[in-house]
């Protein structure tokens, strides 16, 4: 059976994604083994599992899988439940604010209040990663600017 084209473009974006960041990944390794030359004793010093604990960064990989569950595209290629509920909801809001439709306005208020929940949650976990990465940006090293 033959692939098809569009098939065939997917797969091959994928191979050329996998290079150009395998291409990446060198060049963030170079430029990470020159920098460490740089970096003084003081600032190395400072660089220690009290001052940073790696394992807040697996806790980060897991808030980012908690948003990929929420914002991934389905196994059959749909848009996340996220935007088609978003889109719902403008649907719902035309209805009640732009042609007045009472009988709209209930449904409207439960689903707006489900995505604020929903969207809180995902606030939850980018935070979470955010926070990580200030902890860990905050020790950026002034040798290396």
């Amino acid at each position: 059976m033959s692939e098809s084209p569009r098939l065939r473009h997917r797969n091959q974006g994928t191979a050329s994604s996998r290079a150009d960041r395998a291409s990446n990944a060198r060049n963030r390794l170079i430029g990470a083994l020159l920098m460490a030359a740089r970096i003084t004793d003081d600032e190395w010093d400072e660089l220690t599992p009290e001052n940073f604990d790696t394992t807040a960064l697996l806790r980060a990989v897991d808030a980012v899988d908690v948003l990929r569950g929420d914002l991934n595209d389905s196994a059959d290629g749909a848009p996340p439940q996220l935007r088609t509920d978003l889109l719902k909801l403008h649907q719902l809001a035309m209805a009640a604010f732009n042609e007045r439709s009472r009988s709209r306005v209930a449904e409207l208020f439960d689903l707006a209040v489900d995505l604020q929940d929903q969207v809180d949650h995902l606030m939850t976990s980018l935070e979470q990663v955010q926070e990580t990465l200030s902890r860990l940006t905050a020790l950026y090293p002034e040798s290396l600017s």
